[in-house]
Order: C-alpha cells, then sequence, then structure tokens
C-alpha cells in the first residue's frame, strides 16, 4: 500500500512506546504516531489513549527517517485545519522562518557590539579619573 501525505489511513495499535505508538497499517507498512501528535492537549501518558490492539485512524504527515509513516491523531490535523510538511525538506516557510532568524541574530549582534563599546568606554572613563591610574 502507499499512501501520500494528507492521506486518512485506518490501523490497529501494535506496540506501546513512552515517545509514542507504533500502528500496522495494513500487511507490510508501519506508522509512528508521536505522543505529540497524539491530541491537541496534552497528553502524560500514552497508555491512557491507546491500548494494544485498537484501531486507530490517523492522517499521514510525513515519512520517518527509518521509513515508517508519521501519522496524527490531533483533531486539527484530521480537520485539515493545519498545514503539514514533515519531509524534512526545506519548505519556503522554513526559509522565510531562516531569514527571520537571521535577521534577529544580525540585530542581536549589532547591540551586543554597541553595548561592549559602551562598556569599555565607560571603564576607560572610570582608569582615568580614578586614583587608580596607570603607570
Amino acid at each position: 500500500m502507499a499512501f501520500n501525505i494528507g492521506d486518512l489511513v485506518k490501523g490497529k495499535v501494535v506496540a506501546i512506546k513512552n515517545f509514542g505508538v507504533l500502528v500496522k497499517l495494513g500487511e507490510r507498512e508501519k506508522g509512528l504516531i508521536h505522543i505529540s501528535k497524539i491530541s491537541d492537549s496534552y497528553v502524560k501518558d500514552v497508555k491512557t489513549v491507546f491500548q494494544i490492539g485498537q484501531e486507530v485512524q490517523a492522517k499521514v504527515i510525513g515519512f520517518t527517517k527509518d521509513g515508517k509513516f508519521d501519522l496524527s491523531t490531533r483533531e486539527s490535523d484530521l480537520k485539515g485545519n493545519e498545514k503539514i510538511v514533515h519531509d524534512h525538506k526545506r519548505t519556503p516557510d522554513s526559509n522565510r522562518k531562516k531569514e527571520v532568524f537571521e535577521k534577529k541574530l544580525s540585530r542581536f549582534m549589532k547591540e551586543s557590539d554597541r553595548k561592549i563599546s559602551d562598556l569599555r568606554k565607560s571603564m576607560d572613563k572610570r582608569l582615568k579619573s580614578s586614583k587608580y591610574k596607570k603607570k
């Protein structure tokens, strides 16, 4: 079975881990529902939500590094209210975030340089006016 990002799939819970749930999708495919993708609200313990053998409906939101489907059962994901791209490739949105980060970093560096310069000037004035002048 080949699934695409955005597809709704049905599967059966085959393992419960601290970090999420492993779901069997058909004969060969497996998926992972990470604990952060189980619900829109906080989930402290995965075992309170799922049981082994339970049928689940989830949305394919990407692929894990080890070839499993990355799944979500969050209400907002199932309704499609959220743009989901988890294929670990750069998207235009991530490029924009990088540009915003770089601008913030540049502004921080300039402000830091200015503060260090002001501090040095202040220290030089204190040394010149103090009784402990350099000889």
